[in-house]
């Protein structure tokens, strides 16, 4: 079963519609329960299968997010030209 989050960090481009894509693969435990405070989201994820989250149109800087116990965590930084 997994339970974490991988990978943790990693850059997509800001100022474009961005579609965060979870793909549960046995996934179980807190890391299920994923959530994303700044803008409210809170999603269960399929524990077999993809999970899709829109994070609309971002500017630059960062987006945290993390297991629901806040014990897995990991963030998105959205710049303009992604590394």
């Amino acid at each position: 079963m997994t339970d974490f989050y991988a990978p943790t960090r990693f850059a997509a481009r800001a100022g474009v519609p961005t579609t965060l894509v979870l793909h549960g693969r046995d996934s179980g435990g807190c890391a299920r329960a994923f959530t994303i405070p700044e803008l409210g989201v809170q999603e269960i994820v399929k524990r077999d299968g993809d999970t899709e989250i829109d994070l609309g149109t971002r500017k630059p800087g960062t987006l945290r997010f993390s297991c629901a116990m806040g014990m897995q965590t990991g963030d998105i930084e959205f710049t303009k030209d992604p590394r």
